[in-house]
């Protein structure tokens, strides 16, 4: 049995509100309206209410577990799948971190006043480009 079917088994009066989504009342809070989103995502079951009650609140009121939220069971020993980088992701993220550095080059060159804000700022645009050189390249 899928997570999502797992899920919805156990609230009667879930609705669905597009492709891999449902609203229901809430059990953590007994609620009568449709205030706990529920979505399906690869395997996974999302769930959110509305009225704020936490994951886990809602779980135990469903008599699950946080397990139960996905299809197969988590393997915490396996390293962490890498997805690949979309080139326009990379690009976006470049452009933008070298926009940032160029601003504060030509704040430099133009002998302007650099605040600690922007020498922080500078350093994480450093850190993510590093960052980025350093997951894209094999």
């Amino acid at each position: 049995m899928s997570a999502a079917a797992r899920i919805l088994e156990r609230l009667p009066r879930a609705r669905p509100s597009g492709a891999g989504r449902w609203r229901a009342p809430c059990p953590g809070h007994q609620s009568r309206g449709l205030t706990l989103g529920i979505a399906e995502r690869d395997g996974r079951v999302l769930l959110h209410c509305f009225g704020g009650c936490e994951t886990g609140a809602v779980l135990a009121a469903l008599g699950l577990e946080l397990r139960d939220l996905f299809d197969q069971p988590l393997d915490l020993g396996a390293p962490a799948a890498r997805s690949p980088w979309h080139p326009r992701d990379v690009l976006d993220l470049a452009m933008r971190e070298t926009a940032t550095v160029a601003v504060i080059a030509s704040d430099l060159t133009e002998r302007r006043v650099i605040t600690p804000a922007d020498w922080a700022r500078l350093a994480d645009a450093a850190r993510r480009l590093r960052h980025l050189v350093e997951t894209v390249t094999p």
